[in-house]
């Protein structure tokens, strides 16, 4: 089986269209992830929640040759902010992220999980921080 039939795809891997169709640009985000077909090639693997109220964009990345995933967005419909989803919606990108690792891990044989980190995260640190203390992801930076 082939990561992509998790029951829940990324919108995007490697540029290609997974779940997402592409009609216009989704005015209720901000414009990082408004357009998901913008970034093409850039944008390895991005979610949407179920509910659709919420995008994550992940991307494997390395530091010191230990490989983790790059959480470098995650963004919340304007309307929808500061009403106390973003645990929520981000435990539904993290089961996400697991999920994808148990589809490879049974492909390839290699078991484990990544670590987490939120990139990027300026202006939203004591959110992210809360969430290392929860033990939901294990790091942030500002890189």
């Amino acid at each position: 089986m082939n990561w992509k039939h998790i029951l829940k795809a990324p919108i995007f891997t490697q540029g290609e269209i997974t779940q997402h169709t592409g009609e216009d640009a989704d005015d209720r985000f901000d414009k990082y992830l408004s357009d998901l077909h913008r970034f093409g090639k850039k944008l390895p693997l991005a979610f949407q929640s179920v509910d659709g109220n919420a995008r994550a964009k992940f991307r494997l990345n390395k530091h010191e040759g230990e490989p983790y995933w790059d959480l470098n967005i995650f963004e919340i419909i304007k309307d929808e902010r500061g009403k106390g989803m973003g645990r929520e919606y981000l435990k539904e990108f993290v089961a996400d992220i697991r999920e994808l690792e148990k589809q490879l891990s049974d492909n390839t044989g290699k078991e484990g999980t990544l670590e987490i980190w939120a990139t990027q995260s300026w202006g939203s640190e004591d959110f992210w921080a809360k969430m290392i203390q929860e033990d939901i992801i294990q790091g942030q930076s500002l890189i």
